[in-house]
């Protein structure tokens, strides 16, 4: 065959074969994929608690620490000082309570950054593993109807849907089951102050005030949680 023939015999073989086939458009919504994982929705539901939980003791803390402020302040308008020992313990928490509140912050950072990285990566292995499977190439939409849809003026999606499908598989991962476990399972850092034991105080806490004004210790009523 010579040089002609063999461009000729290419040429009809192109034209038989046709134009090649385009990939067929589809899609998953990350707001349905969110809703329809049950580790998504365990690790979410984890998270919401421990949370919740740790707020309420932040909140309870810092109102703790504000009441045993006030009453130092008003021991010294009072009386024009105030107890050197309490306003000590009143240091001591606080500093406390700010070395916690900056743990905590650096936990929930890791937390977040790591349950994105188990996310994010068994989406990547699925949606190629979907993308072979159906020969199509995925793209992320959000339904017109749907919550994130309507924040972002979204038009309707169009193709194939695979949001279901790929939530399944999500769910079926075992390395990501394994990761929402470990990280489902960490121990949040405690924002609950510490309670010192305190002995039993009088009325006077050993020390009388200027013209027989008692006072009981600030610090005992928060080491006693009176004031939580």
């Amino acid at each position: 065959m010579n040089a002609r023939s063999a461009a000729t015999l290419t040429l009809l073989l192109c034209l038989l074969a046709g134009p090649a086939a385009a990939s067929q458009p589809a899609y998953f919504s990350m707001g349905g994929l969110q809703g329809g994982s049950r580790l998504f929705t365990a690790i979410s539901e984890a998270s919401q608690r421990n949370n919740e939980t740790t707020q309420n003791d932040v909140v309870r803390a810092g109102r703790a620490l504000d009441a045993l402020g006030a009453s130092l302040a008003a021991c010294e308008a009072v009386v024009g000082s105030r107890p050197e020992a309490v306003a000590t313990r009143h240091g001591e928490l606080t500093a406390r309570f700010d070395l916690d509140w900056e743990q905590l912050n650096g936990f929930v950072d890791q937390l977040v950054a790591d349950t994105d990285g188990a996310f994010m990566a068994a989406l990547a292995r699925h949606t190629a593993a979907l993308e072979a499977e159906h020969g199509v190439t995925l793209a992320t939409c959000e339904p017109a109807g749907g919550v994130l849809g309507m924040a972002m003026g979204q038009p309707a999606c169009e193709g194939l849907d695979l949001t279901a499908e790929l939530a399944a598989a999500m769910d079926a991962d075992a390395e990501l089951e394994a990761a929402v476990a470990e990280i489902n399972g960490r121990a949040w850092p405690s924002m609950k102050p510490v309670k010192a034991p305190t002995p039993a105080l009088g009325l006077t806490d050993g020390a009388p005030l200027a013209d027989g004004v008692a006072w009981v210790a600030p610090h005992a009523l928060y080491d006693r949680g009176a004031l939580m």
